[in-house]
């Protein structure tokens, strides 16, 4: 009996009567969505796995990947502790026709988070993707043939943070604030990279000062006023500023209720913030 052999005798007869004592191993991580290959971010910042689709099965089709998702897919669950910006880069290694798709549901669905895909067998990335904490899903996929990506190297790494100038409605603006965080503030948020210098928020119009001088309310303020009178949207000679401003107690409508408002405070200064620039 050869040495080989003889360990595999010797547990067949410690089984029990009726019982073979062959265990199948668990399906190793990452071919479905119930063991996903787990990832914790921004803790294991830079990621990197090299790994394989093959052997995994084609579990799932029908995703934001479309011709994509029909070859072996591979699953990774990411596990975000804290407000991050991520890249996810994929390189197939010379195999080509390559997708990754990222989301919040497994397996992604039509709509999901962000997606690349290549016909070539080089590098891909998707877009910087803003993720609050929560746990997302990364699916690597081919669109046969090749059934499956022989090795790649799935890469998760840091975005940029898009950050800019924030427009407060008191006129008022913020340096370096998220997207997010300006909307949070009910702000207008003034695009990536831009800073509150020069003047770049507009001045919410006081009381009166149509033309927005900030001068007493004079007879270039009526003038402006006259040009918006009657108005029910902006146009050339009367633009939306112009139009809010002469709207003083802000019932949408250019009328003599504002005209007399607008007598009320001539030659006068006013801190008050139209609509209803009369109030308190």
């Amino acid at each position: 009996m050869s040495g080989s052999l003889f360990p595999l005798v010797i547990a067949a007869l410690m089984a029990p009567p009726g019982q073979v004592n062959l265990e199948q191993p668990p399906p190793p991580e990452g071919f479905d969505c119930d063991k996903p290959i787990p990832v914790i971010l921004p803790a294991e910042f830079p990621y990197v796995s090299v790994n394989t689709t093959c052997e995994a099965g084609n579990d799932y089709t029908n995703t934001c990947l479309g011709y994509y998702d029909e070859g072996e897919d591979l699953v990774y669950q990411r596990t975000v502790t804290e407000a991050l910006t991520a890249v996810f880069t994929l390189d197939p290694l010379g195999t080509p026709w390559s997708a990754i798709a990222v989301d919040y549901m497994c397996p992604p669905d039509d709509h999901c988070l962000t997606q690349s895909t290549k016909s070539a067998g080089t590098e891909h990335e998707t877009d910087d993707v803003f993720l609050e904490p929560g746990t997302y899903y990364v699916m690597v996929d081919t669109w046969p043939s090749p059934d499956c990506v022989p090795q790649f190297t799935l890469t998760i790494h840091e975005g940029w943070w898009p950050v800019g100038a924030c427009c407060l409605t008191d006129g008022t603006c913020l340096d370096g604030m998220w997207p997010s965080e300006c909307a949070d503030t009910n702000g207008a948020y003034q695009g990536d990279w831009t800073e509150c210098e020069p003047d770049v928020c507009p001045q919410p119009c006081r009381c009166g000062d149509i033309d927005g001088g900030g001068q007493p309310v004079d007879l270039n303020d009526f003038a402006t006023f006259a040009l918006c009178f009657g108005s029910t949207q902006p146009g050339p000679m009367c633009d939306a500023a112009a139009r809010n401003c002469c709207d003083l107690n802000g019932d949408q409508t250019i009328d003599l209720d504002d005209f007399a408002t607008l007598a009320v405070v001539h030659g006068t200064a006013s801190t008050r913030c139209v609509p209803d620039c009369l109030a308190g």
